[in-house]
């Protein structure tokens, strides 16, 4: 009897798994839906920057179902949301960019470099035509039915220590590199950024897989966001190329431009080092650890770092 009744509680803690997986995709659907119409239709800067963080979430959510790393059909993003997802951060990064350029024109007293900036508006709204057929393409509806369908397949109780399992794997091969370059900086971002995401489903994992003086969630929020602003460097810095610089007329303005390009290159190489310097206590707990994850295999350390 006594047996009888652990398998009848592990059968309904399992239940309840599976149930909350359902309303967190349901959710996670529910708010894209919410917030597509002001992406679509006013481009409004916010919108998408909700918009594409909900797919963030939920790209997350299904790779913490995906366990070890070995993608379930269904459990994915699928092409066409992933297509509408990247054409519109390609419009939030030039409405990013020129938010960027005013701000430091402000602030170094520069005058507003505006043939510049009206290329830039020339590229965002060509983008806003991609973002729109692609959006013409997607039916989210579809898209929530083939996920829902695959997650309710079952919940396995081992998905969430294999994905913290997964994710530790990949920060030790990344923090093990001799040097820390913008790809692998970016890379530990993502890792991180995924972490934060389903951290409600996996703390209590990660307080056994990492040293918590090292690493808790505060300690990966203050992370993420240092590294959030060296990629917004690295993305800003892509726009002010010779490309840019040489299609403006005006030699003042190209100027004030090279200014600008010459701030940012310093700017991004101070962000660098204080973001490896932020990064060391991990590091050296990782790497000094006596309990490293064994090694990913290649199939699920590709897969872990597709963007999508």
């Amino acid at each position: 009897m006594q047996n009888f009744n652990v398998t009848i509680g592990a059968d309904s803690i399992r239940n309840v798994k599976q149930h909350n997986v359902i309303h967190t995709l349901q959710k996670r659907y529910h708010n894209l839906n919410r917030y597509r119409p002001d992406v679509l239709e006013e481009f409004d800067v916010e919108a998408i920057h909700r918009f594409r963080l909900e797919i963030k979430k939920l790209r997350a959510f299904l790779r913490l179902l995906n366990g070890s790393g070995e993608q379930q059909k269904g459990l994915r993003i699928g092409r066409k949301l992933r297509d509408f997802y990247h054409a519109a951060g390609n419009v939030r990064c030039l409405q990013l960019q020129k938010e960027m350029v005013l701000q430091w024109c402000r602030q170094f007293h520069y005058a507003e470099p505006l043939a510049y900036l009206a290329i830039l508006h020339q590229k965002e709204e060509e983008a806003k035509i991609l973002v729109r057929e692609e959006g013409q393409l997607l039916s989210l509806e579809k898209e929530e039915s083939r996920v829902l369908k695959a997650a309710h397949h079952g919940f396995d109780d081992r998905l969430e220590q294999a994905f913290v399992a997964l994710k530790k794997a990949a920060l030790v091969q990344f923090l093990s590199a001799f040097e820390l370059n913008d790809e692998t900086l970016h890379s530990i971002r993502k890792v991180l950024k995924d972490l934060l995401y389903v951290w409600n489903w996996i703390g209590p994992f990660i307080e056994e897989a990492f040293d918590p003086k090292h690493f808790n969630r505060d300690a990966c929020i203050k992370l993420t966001d240092r590294l959030g602003d060296f990629q917004d460097l690295c993305i800003a810095m892509t726009f002010l190329t010779t490309d840019y610089l040489d299609a403006v007329p005006n030699r003042q303005e190209k100027t004030v431009l090279q200014r600008l390009h010459t701030y940012c290159v310093g700017r991004k190489a101070d962000v660098k080092k204080e973001s490896i310097f932020l990064l060391q206590p991990l590091r050296s707990s990782l790497l000094c650890s006596d309990r490293l994850p064994a090694v990913v295999s290649t199939s699920s350390f590709q897969l872990l770092n597709n963007s999508l």
